[in-house]
């Protein structure tokens, strides 16, 4: 138990604040003692690389909610709009350079479920979701008059080293798992 009061320590005395918030969470803090007892014997060598490990875990989650502020909450309306500023047609009928990879987090508030997918072209792909093309239960619900907003958040400049890994941190903060990411 010294060893690990001492690792807090040197934890808060050269980590940044922000960066170990979750380490005063009750929940973590229940688990990293559990480890503690029942592992007491791993060289503490180990102990110290899960601490560092829950940092970088918690770091990405800290950059993505970063990210989120920025991004604009859109109603249907809104997107319709940003969707004809945004979407021009070349000759080949494709969308022109306007549309950029990230990720796209549409919310069902009336039946509290969500849908994350990470994609090359935003714009196009969440066009594709409103027009049931590809999730139908979303679909379904968003004819039945639930209450839709949908967030866009385009992966340049996010600090993440791939689209998959923004998409992972996005599953795992709004639960899409048990949401509609299920049908697809």
């Amino acid at each position: 138990m010294r060893l690990l009061r001492l690792i807090y320590g040197l934890i808060q005395r050269y980590v940044p604040q922000e960066w170990t918030d979750f380490l005063y969470d009750p929940e973590v803090n229940i688990e990293l003692k559990r480890i503690w007892e029942a592992w007491h014997w791993i060289p503490d060598g180990l102990v110290i690389l899960f601490i560092v490990w829950k940092i970088w875990k918690h770091s990405s989650i800290r950059k993505f909610n970063l990210l989120l502020k920025k991004a604009e909450v859109m109603d249907l309306e809104r997107f319709a709009r940003v969707y004809a500023q945004n979407s021009t047609m070349n000759r080949v009928g494709s969308l022109t350079d306007n549309d950029t990879p990230g990720v796209y987090i549409i919310l069902n508030s009336s039946k509290n479920r969500a849908l994350v997918y990470a994609t090359y072209t935003l714009l196009h792909d969440v066009n594709e979701q409103m027009q049931g093309n590809k999730c139908r239960t979303l679909f379904t619900d968003l004819q039945s008059g639930d209450e839709i907003s949908i967030r866009m958040i385009p992966f340049r400049d996010s600090g993440f080293k791939s689209l998959k890994a923004m998409e992972k941190v996005a599953v795992r903060k709004f639960k899409a798992g048990k949401g509609y990411n299920i049908e697809l």
